[in-house]
């Protein structure tokens, strides 16, 4: 469990503006708080394979929001009348963006991704060294008491467009 939420630590965080002269945008993830069961143990090799996740922005989330509020009061007559997948991929997905988080990845030539239906969470599998390259930071790999190895970011930059999307 906690493999998967430290690494994604890596891929999400907080936003801040580096400068109005960069067009590249510091993510912040770094903790102080690694469990006691994982120890940093060297920079991770440039041929290992690390996911990174990308979650996109949604739009109308206020919209969406009524919506639920609404299907889900018993004295709406809209109770229970739930909007379809289309409906709701109609609702929140930002094609801009979308295409803004696929041109990123094909600048670096990665083809292979998966994504949600809605395109919310796009995920790719690429070496550590692409990896590197695409966020601008050093990959570490951690151990944890049971052997299992992970590779993770302490911090991260994206582009401006990208991290807005």
């Amino acid at each position: 469990m906690y493999t998967k939420a430290l690494f994604a630590a890596c891929v999400l965080g907080a936003v801040v503006v580096l400068g109005a002269s960069t067009d590249r945008v510091m993510m912040h993830t770094r903790s102080t708080n690694v469990p006691a069961a994982w120890k940093a143990v060297a920079p991770s090799p440039k041929d290992a394979v690390v996911p990174l996740r990308f979650v996109v922005k949604q739009r109308n989330l206020d919209i969406l929001q009524t919506i639920v509020d609404d299907i889900s009061n018993p004295k709406s007559a809209n109770y229970a009348n739930y909007l379809s997948l289309e409906e709701l991929r109609e609702l929140t997905r930002d094609a801009e963006a979308v295409a803004t988080v696929r041109k990123f990845l094909s600048e670096f030539d990665v083809v292979d991704s998966r994504s949600t239906i809605n395109e919310e969470i796009i995920t790719v599998k690429v070496t550590v060294q692409t990896a590197e390259t695409m966020l601008g930071a050093p990959f570490t790999q951690y151990m944890h008491e049971n052997g299992e190895i992970i590779h993770r970011c302490d911090f991260y930059t994206l582009p401006a467009d990208v991290a807005a999307a």
